[in-house]
């Protein structure tokens, strides 16, 4: 399986980890200044990856499911919060060029 890298994807500059925003922000390539962003499907699995898998792990422990919720709750906004934070230092996320989901160019309104 290959690894994503931490590099730009339009010059190829290796960037610090300081410098990747994984929450959905866009930032600047500190070489080029293009303006990136992190993968849609990076954040969505950063983001659930730590609801679901206490829940699975306890579940398969034999938790009943009120002992679960009440588990997941206390549990889930520390893990969530630390996954969030430093899982792009554990797996490197995708790096894109941004580009705009907006309505396009408007050529047909002429």
């Amino acid at each position: 399986m290959r690894r994503p890298k931490r590099t730009c994807p339009k010059c190829g500059t290796l960037l610090k980890y300081e410098e990747i925003m994984p929450r959905g922000t866009l930032f600047p390539c500190p070489s080029c200044g293009e303006t990136l962003q992190v993968s849609d499907n990076y954040i969505s699995l950063a983001f659930w990856a730590p609801i679901l898998a206490p829940a699975l792990i306890l579940w398969a422990c034999g938790l009943s499911w009120l002992h679960l919720v009440v588990v997941e709750l206390i549990v889930v906004y520390p893990i969530l919060s630390l996954s969030v934070r430093f899982v792009k230092y554990v797996i490197p996320p995708r790096l894109e060029v941004y580009w705009p989901k907006g309505p396009g160019l408007h050529l047909r309104e002429r």
